[in-house]
């Protein structure tokens, strides 16, 4: 059994959420990993992890029966971003989750080429969470440098790092799992450049592109748009939710604000706003 140092720094943040031009309802991905259970008398026993990628955020929850709380005892979630096994301690990992199960403190740590240091946030949401039966974390993914994949492992400790009861998931090896890149943008461009009251006015064919988390871009596979013109809804043309409008006449001045809803690769996400006035 590797042994763990007996150091858990604390950096955890508040759960929020940007605004503005960012995804609104994101598709969730689940896995579902299993450790043996009663391995070692008196030790914590890890069970059931789930992780749950929810567009930009990763959520990792594990299950642990005799979870040592307010106790002497230490948690560690030991990721490897990089696919390569040999650098950084614990199997390569890339980055550490820490947990005090004493004080219930939680820090993270990344691998600088030499050694762990103190890891800054780069992004909310960035919680480590802790409860009777369970312990995890809820991370946005930026703060892995959005990795395409991850293994994962874990450890808990019974009393001091150096000779407590320890579990350790999965037996060996790690837990693998692919990294979907989130949307991020849209892009869109609109003929003419602005609307004019009495013609047709609506996004340009093919030219609707989705900016990716991984900093590439892909169309998106449909498009749906919502128009209000001072408020007041316009219905498509050809369909009710089409990004081509048959502006109305007498509208010259109005204010026409322009709502988008992309699917993508199973993720169906909305971006706003666009606004004109009309000419």
């Amino acid at each position: 059994m590797r042994s763990i140092r007996g150091r858990c720094v604390v950096a955890a943040a508040a759960l929020s959420l940007a605004a503005g031009m960012a995804p609104s309802a994101p598709a969730a991905g689940v896995r579902t990993f299993h450790d043996s259970v009663g391995e070692i008398a008196g030790a914590p026993d890890i069970g059931k992890v789930t992780v749950t990628q929810d567009n930009e955020t990763l959520d990792v929850q594990a299950d642990v029966a005799n979870l040592p709380l307010l106790s002497k005892g230490t948690a560690l979630f030991a990721l490897n971003t990089d696919g390569d096994t040999t650098t950084g301690d614990f199997g390569g990992a890339d980055y550490l989750l820490l947990f005090d199960l004493k004080t219930w403190a939680g820090g993270v740590e990344r691998w600088n080429g030499t050694r762990y240091v103190g890891a800054k946030k780069v992004h909310d949401p960035s919680r480590t969470l802790i409860g009777g039966k369970s312990i995890g974390f809820m991370f946005d993914l930026a703060n892995f440098g959005w990795p395409k994949g991850i293994s994962l492992s874990m450890i808990v400790v019974r009393g001091a790092v150096e000779d407590g009861l320890v579990d350790h998931a999965p037996n060996s090896g790690a837990w693998a799992f692919d990294v979907r890149p989130a949307l991020e943008t849209l892009d869109l461009g609109f003929a003419p450049t602005r609307p004019h009251a009495g013609a047709v006015f609506g996004y340009s064919d093919r030219s609707a592109r989705i900016g990716l988390s991984d900093k590439t871009t892909v169309v998106p596979r449909t498009l749906s748009c919502t128009a209000r013109l001072a408020g007041a809804q316009l219905v498509g043309l050809g369909r009710r939710d089409s990004c081509r409008w048959q502006v109305p006449k007498r509208s010259t001045g109005k204010l026409l604000t322009i709502d988008a809803t992309v699917s993508y690769a199973g993720t169906q996400v909305e971006f706003g706003t666009w606004k004109f006035r009309v000419a």
